[in-house]
């Protein structure tokens, strides 16, 4: 994934990292493909522009920060609705593009797309798309690495940054809403024997479990 360093890209980096766990500056800079020491006076200056905090537990958001933050998810998720939905490009193609169009669109662009496109909730991959004014529906999700042996589950959302591995797992049928059965899994968890919408079967290894975010228990679309 291309990114240049700009205060937004970073920013939305650090949201996304808090959602699994707490950003670290090696996490930082294996996503930016730079050093840790390049990474850390980033972090000094957008501390210093208020929106980051100093703190022992990590790299924290300000609420300047995650307002900024939260804007630039909304603007990049709304483009890959667009880019799939209406002019009909692969899911696994989209994501790119879209880190263009989150820091060319404006608001008042952002606020029809989201109306033209009928308010969506998630991304085509299922991620949450915040509104407006910043509201995210999230809920609990678990990867899919942590289930057991005949656990039954709901694809949420998958992580997008790799286009190999969308396109791997769409030729699979896993998509945000299909439902997965673990039939078995093999020592020290390095593969999963899953089961798609009750009918084919697949082997995938842990690392791409671990890019799966499930819901446990069958229970699609909130129902």
């Amino acid at each position: 994934m291309k990114l240049e360093n700009t205060t937004e890209e970073y920013l939305e980096a650090i949201y996304k990292l808090s959602e699994e766990n707490r950003p670290t500056v090696a996490g930082l800079a294996t996503c930016f493909k730079i050093s840790n020491q390049s990474v850390r006076e980033k972090i000094k200056n957008l501390t210093r522009e208020g929106y980051l905090e100093n703190s022992k537990d990590g790299i924290i958001l300000t609420d300047k920060g995650s307002v900024r933050a939260k804007d630039v998810i909304r603007k990049h998720r709304l483009a890959e609705r667009f880019l799939t939905d209406t002019l009909g490009l692969p899911w696994d193609e989209v994501h790119e593009d879209a880190c263009l169009f989150e820091h060319i669109m404006s608001e008042k662009v952002a606020d029809a797309l989201e109306k033209f496109l009928n308010y969506p909730e998630n991304c085509p991959h299922g991620h949450p798309i915040p509104d407006k004014n910043g509201i995210i529906n999230e809920q609990k999700h678990i990867k899919l690495s942590t289930l057991s042996a005949g656990d039954e589950a709901i694809v949420a959302r998958i992580d997008e940054s790799s286009s190999a591995l969308l396109k791997s797992l769409l030729s699979l049928g896993i998509l945000p809403n299909s439902k997965i059965e673990v039939q078995q899994i093999s020592p020290f968890h390095s593969a999963f024997m899953i089961k798609i919408n009750g009918v084919c079967c697949y082997s995938i290894g842990q690392d791409v479990a671990d890019k799966i975010w499930v819901i446990k228990g069958d229970k699609r679309n909130g129902r």
